[in-house]
């Protein structure tokens, strides 16, 4: 199983990078980080806000390998996630049935204290999927976080590109990993030799994008000679706008969605 530090690292590095950046156009002045920052700690929370009325299903698919890289076991579940109550809640679906709404634990990091401890390069011209966009490379900075835990750890080594559209400056695509493996307890109690994170982004209502596909492949070893090599993938689709009163009869009435889909890679575009 994957230490607990490795996957709350991967949802903080997504929560920290996963809003859209207002991103200078060729023709303006360059942003500084001061002044780029706030605009990408706003357009998160919009995003967030917005998303707290609508409703998605999530396929997740885990994958467990040797150190040969054969798979050694592999999961697969399906979900429907929404917002009730000011609570994020997550149901599982199963056998064409749907169990009971349970609230969908995540970490609640400072988003301000974190995404302050990145620094983000220039907005330079590049194609992303044959399509124009804006392309910045993000890297943590060097002691900015002074009391990390062990998701911060790994949370602080992070770098990588991301991609945003040049017209409505909407975040595209994240690319991040390690720059340097990550010890703990002097490498005694573990070591992650490589985390490799990808997070696309799409419409899913006007004005309102939401991750759609999140993949990360982590690699090293636990105490005391265990070694963990895992790939993690959600997709995330059928992004639907509810009402109070569909959400409230979400928590009681099993779901209208099938417990698989015989196309796991469609997501959701608008």
């Amino acid at each position: 199983m994957l230490p607990y530090h490795v996957t709350r690292a991967m949802a903080l590095a997504t929560l920290v990078l996963t809003g859209p950046a207002a991103i200078p156009s060729a023709a303006e002045p360059a942003d500084t980080e001061e002044s780029l920052l706030p605009r990408i700690l706003s357009r998160l929370e919009g995003d967030l806000d917005a998303l707290r009325s609508f409703s998605f299903r999530e396929e997740k698919q885990v994958e467990r390998r040797s150190r040969t890289g054969d798979i050694s076991s592999r999961e697969r579940e399906s979900s429907e996630v929404f917002h009730q109550d000011g609570l994020r809640m997550r149901r599982t679906l199963a056998n064409g049935q749907a169990s009971a709404p349970r609230t969908d634990e995540e970490p609640s990091p400072d988003l301000k204290d974190l995404a302050s401890c990145f620094t983000y390069s220039t907005a330079i011209p590049a194609m992303l999927a044959e399509r124009p966009a804006l392309r910045l490379d993000f890297a943590a900075r060097s002691g900015c976080l002074q009391t990390p835990g062990r998701a911060e750890r790994i949370l602080g080594n992070l770098e990588g590109r991301l991609w945003v559209d040049p017209e409505g400056y909407d975040l595209l695509r994240i690319e991040g990993h390690l720059r340097a493996p990550v010890t703990f307890g002097f490498g005694l109690l573990g070591k992650v030799e490589s985390f490799e994170l990808e997070v696309e982004r799409e419409a899913v209502s006007p004005g309102v994008f939401a991750m759609t596909r999140l993949e990360y492949h982590a690699q090293g070893r636990i105490f005391p000679a265990r070694h963990f090599d895992l790939r993690n993938r959600r997709d995330r689709s059928s992004f639907q706008r509810v009402s109070d009163d569909a959400l409230s009869s979400a928590a009681t009435t099993p779901s209208p969605h099938r417990s698989s889909d015989p196309d796991p890679d469609r997501r959701n575009r608008s």
